[in-house]
């Protein structure tokens, strides 16, 4: 919580959930709608997002094994974030992340070592 807490306290939901395996091939709900432990595990390839005020944060469910994670809904021209993206820190460690952003999406280049205690990697986006 204290590493990732500026992207949970005080933001609201954002124009849209998340990407992600995990969320394309959530199971149903069942008995009384739980589905929790029912679907495949979290990738790197699963975001999670919030907004406070101009700030939009992307939380990365894993560590990237590849060194980066490419969000789709992101891509250059979406409706989704049409403006300029400036920045990219990762909220662990306050540190601007190398990224690129095209008609695919938006590859954010994480750094070599994965902070300690980092479950969920929420990124910062202005």
């Amino acid at each position: 919580m204290k590493a990732n807490g500026d992207s949970i306290y005080g933001t609201r939901p954002w124009k849209i959930f998340g990407e992600g395996p995990a969320q394309e091939k959530s199971p149903k709900l069942s008995a009384q709608g739980f589905n929790e432990g029912k679907g495949v595990p979290f990738s790197d390839k699963d975001i999670r997002f919030a907004v406070k005020e101009k700030e939009l944060f992307a939380t990365v469910m894993a560590w990237p094994a590849e060194g980066s994670v490419l969000i789709s809904s992101l891509a250059e021209g979406s409706l989704n974030y049409p403006g300029k993206i400036n920045t990219v820190q990762l909220l662990a460690t306050k540190e601007n992340l190398r990224f690129e952003r095209n008609s695919q999406g938006l590859k954010v280049y994480f750094p070599a070592n994965q902070p300690q205690a980092s479950y969920a990697n929420a990124l910062k986006i202005t």
